[in-house]
């Protein structure tokens, strides 16, 4: 077998060890969300993890309605996840 043939085979390999990693990262994601999920509720820092928003683009929206957001005893916050799909709905475009 020449190099070049060598070198093909290695990069098949590191394809297919990519696609392995992404698929675990996104069954690992899909966990951690489940975790932070009570019901339809889902708490801020994975909202924030999720959409790449800040604190202060969620207090934007929860101040525009656009969100909706609950407390326990005041301190962790969360929010409706029907909210963010209705965003995203709306949103939506056809390329």
């Amino acid at each position: 077998m020449n190099q070049g043939q060598e070198l093909m085979m290695v990069q098949q390999r590191l394809n297919v060890i990519e696609m392995q990693v992404k698929e675990a990262l996104s069954l690992l994601n899909a966990l951690v969300v489940e975790r932070n999920t009570i019901g339809e509720w889902i708490d801020e820092e994975s909202v924030m993890r999720i959409t790449g928003l800040s604190k202060s683009s969620l207090y934007e929206l929860r101040r525009k309605n656009r969100i909706t957001s609950s407390t326990i005893s005041g301190k962790a916050k969360f929010y409706k996840l029907k909210d963010f799909e209705k965003i995203l709905t709306k949103n939506e475009y056809l390329r």
